[in-house]
């Protein structure tokens, strides 16, 4: 299973903005510092769908875990910046605001 650190558009341009005020630029993560799998997010669309009773077949032909999830603890001290709420509310928020 691989797991990924997702952030919104919104996030990004925010400390992109915030990044571009200062003086000097310094390398930083920018993502949301937790980790979701594209399994849950199928999942979670699912349930947004109302079809949370179809199978999820993954396939994965390396056979490797991947997990990579940002310290952006940096990111946040130095641009007094946030990556909003979890991502598990924006990505049900905006799957049912599809609906």
């Amino acid at each position: 299973m691989s797991v990924c650190d997702f952030l919104n558009v919104e996030a990004v341009t925010d400390a992109i903005y915030l990044l571009l005020q200062k003086p000097y630029v310094v390398i930083l993560n920018l993502g949301s510092g937790e980790g979701m799998s594209i399994h849950n997010i199928v999942l979670l669309a699912l349930l947004a769908f109302g079809k949370q009773e179809r199978e999820i077949t993954v396939e994965n032909s390396s056979g490797l875990s991947s997990i990579n999830i940002l310290d952006i603890s940096l990111t946040q001290s130095y641009l007094g910046w946030s990556p909003g709420p979890p991502q598990t509310i924006d990505i049900k928020f905006f799957l049912l605001s599809q609906n």
